[in-house]
């Protein structure tokens, strides 16, 4: 409508997104299991791109909200009987309102601080889930079976599974990208670098942090419930420290302030580990860590970073030939 031409940008988003509506049509059942498990995680790691990668508040709790929305989808639909559409968006408001009850009294905190009282959150979450046993089964989970799709839609539970994690994905990623670029995004920068800068620009610095933190709990309420979809079964060793590690992985090896970063780090912590086992299963975690550690000292801006890497490596190659061919020359002249 302005004139303007369209950015390569968003072209390539749009491909992607065709490319990924087709997918399922084309991969494996297995492999359309693992995108679905990688856009369960991913809104998680979209909402660490805002309270970490923007606002620099280092949140290591994102774990416990996703097993809050995990939880709310399975006891919604298998005691109370919820379509599991309708849960969703019970599951962001709760993990939203205890979000913002856990980020009113930390406003204070920032730094080590912050990360410890969130580290706390996430390595209690599985204690609190065994406690209220008569809600969540405690140990042995909740198994969650769906009723098959529609024969009209011409797809199985797995695919289903895909889409829906899809459309979450594709939500919370032009909202965080949306944010990201707003007025708002703007402002966390400036807290990030400077909170006391920030607060003489007119910036509500105290505002801002906690719905930073509320917005990051909410989407990783929304990735819960695609969690549960997706696997079908809920457990208190799910959602451990480990995960919440696991998320913050994903968000530093894809690149910690884009949405495009908290995607590829999202299919990074699901596809390696697996990959990384076919290997040695004896080593798969040493060998995860390797590629972590690899990853981290060679792209310090994430796997994000790779393209613009690879252009300016094709771009100072051929300068690099041609000086050292100036070298020779002279070198034979004299």
């Amino acid at each position: 409508m302005s004139g303007r031409p369209i950015s390569g940008e968003w072209i390539g988003s749009a491909a992607a997104l065709a490319a990924a509506i087709a997918a399922p049509f084309v991969l494996s059942s297995f492999a359309t299991f693992q995108l679905a498990t990688t856009f369960s995680y991913a809104p998680a790691v979209l909402g660490l791109v805002i309270i970490t990668g923007l606002a620099g508040q280092v949140a290591l709790g994102n774990g416990a909200f996703f097993a809050l929305g995990a939880y709310t989808t399975a006891v919604l639909v298998k005691t109370y009987g919820f379509p599991y559409w309708a849960t969703f968006p019970i599951a962001a408001v709760l993990s939203l309102l205890t979000g913002l009850l856990i980020g009113i009294p930390s406003l204070r905190l920032r730094g080590h601080f912050l990360a410890a009282l969130t580290l706390t959150i996430a390595v209690a979450a599985p204690q609190v889930i065994k406690h209220f046993a008569w809600l969540t089964n405690g140990v042995r989970g909740i198994n969650v079976i769906l009723p098959d799709p529609p024969e009209w839609l011409g797809i199985d539970a797995t695919q289903r599974a895909y889409y829906v994690a899809l459309f979450v994905t594709t939500v919370t990623f032009a909202t965080t990208f949306a944010l990201r670029n707003s007025r708002i995004g703007r402002a966390l920068r400036a807290i990030q670098e400077n909170e006391l800068v920030a607060t003489s620009l007119g910036i509500n610095v105290a505002r801002l942090k906690v719905a930073a933190f509320g917005y990051s709990t909410l989407l990783a309420g929304l990735g819960g419930s695609c969690f549960t979809v997706t696997v079908g079964y809920v457990a208190p060793e799910n959602f451990t420290i480990g995960l919440a590690a696991l998320l913050i992985i994903g968000l530093v090896i894809g690149g910690k302030t884009s949405e495009w970063g908290a995607v590829i780090g999202s299919l990074f912590i699901v596809v390696l580990p697996i990959y990384a086992g076919r290997i040695d299963p004896a080593l798969s975690g040493l060998c995860f860590a390797v590629a972590v550690v690899l990853t981290i000292l060679l792209l310090p801006g994430g796997l994000v970073s790779l393209p613009g890497q690879l252009a300016r490596g094709v771009r100072w190659l051929p300068r690099s030939l041609s000086s050292l061919r100036s070298r020779r020359k002279l070198e034979n002249a004299s």
